[in-house]
This record gives structure tokens, C-alpha cells and sequence, in this order.
């Protein structure tokens, strides 16, 4: 119910639950937190980080509770040895994360998501931030020209008018 808009009440309640044992409760309580900016937001997501199954959700909470250096948390999570459906869960939390705080220090993560990704639409999306941030390589934008997802070719197209 509270994935789309704020919780009414206290954050601490939520805490509670998202730390609970059943894990429909725990990812519903989560995503409630994504909307709240406060440390102990903050610090559930890094401790819910070093958890496969919940990445996505904990990279969510981020967004609102960024500070300096999560960048270096990203490429250190797509940097692990991932089957490929924890790297696209992955994925997705990390191109919300990035599309909300466009940085060129998001180079290295956007670069890894874009060679590991196996998926055409996040690969895609990580195209578009490196366009976004002015970082797309010369080696990546050959490579998007024959790419299997035609918008991503397209995206190439237009790029190299940019270049």
C-alpha cells in the first residue's frame, strides 16, 4: 500500500517489520521506508545490502538516504560473481539509484551494469546515464551500432551526431 506513497506515521515501526522474519511483511515494510530520508533508513539499507535477495530493495532506500561515497558500495555489489538473476535485480535498484543522483561518479558502476547485465532494457538504460553524464566510452558506442535491442542501436545512432 505504501510503495507508491509516503507512510502516514513514524519510521520505527516500519523498521521493525522490514527486520522481521516473514518476507512479504519485511519487502513491504522496505519499500514503505524508500520513501523516508533518516540514518536508521540508511543503516537498514546497508546492513539489507549484504543480502542478495534484498539489493534491489536496499539500493531503493538509498535514493532518498545518499551520501558521498555509495557509489563505491554500487561497484563493489556488480563487481561479485552473480547468477543472472540477482545481477538484473540488482540492476534495476541500481539504474533507480543512478537516475536519481546522475553523478559522474557513476561511471564504473553504469560501465559494469552495461558489460554484465544480461538483460537488453537495463543494458539499454545503462547506456542512457553514460550518455546522460557525457561518459559514454568510444568502445561502448561501437559496440551499441550492432547491439540486439534496436533502441539501444538507436541510441548509438544519435550519440555519434553528438561526438
Amino acid at each position: 500500500m505504501f510503495q507508491l506513497r509516503k507512510f502516514p506515521g513514524p519510521v520505527d515501526r516500519l523498521i521493525e517489520l522490514a527486520r522481521g522474519s516473514h518476507k512479504g511483511v519485511a519487502r513491504a515494510a522496505m519499500n514503505a521506508l524508500s520513501h523516508f530520508s533518516d540514518p536508521a533508513v540508511r543503516e537498514l539499507a546497508l546492513e539489507t545490502a549484504q543480502k542478495r535477495e534484498w539489493r534491489r530493495v536496499a539500493l531503493e532506500m538509498l535514493i532518498r538516504n545518499r551520501e558521498p561515497d555509495d557509489y563505491r558500495l554500487l561497484e563493489r555489489l556488480l563487481e561479485e560473481q552473480l547468477d543472472p538473476d540477482d545481477y538484473h535485480d540488482l540492476g534495476i535498484g541500481m539504474r533507480h539509484f543512478v537516475t536519481a543522483h546522475r553523478s559522474e561518479d557513476a561511471l564504473r558502476s553504469l560501465l559494469l551494469l552495461y558489460e554484465n547485465e544480461p538483460c537488453s532494457l537495463c543494458r539499454h538504460g545503462a547506456v542512457e546515464e553514460l550518455i546522460a553524464i557525457n561518459r559514454l566510452p568510444q568502445w561502448a558506442l561501437e559496440e551499441c551500432r550492432y547491439d540486439a535491442y534496436s533502441e539501444t542501436r538507436k541510441l548509438a545512432t544519435a550519440a555519434s551526431w553528438i561526438r
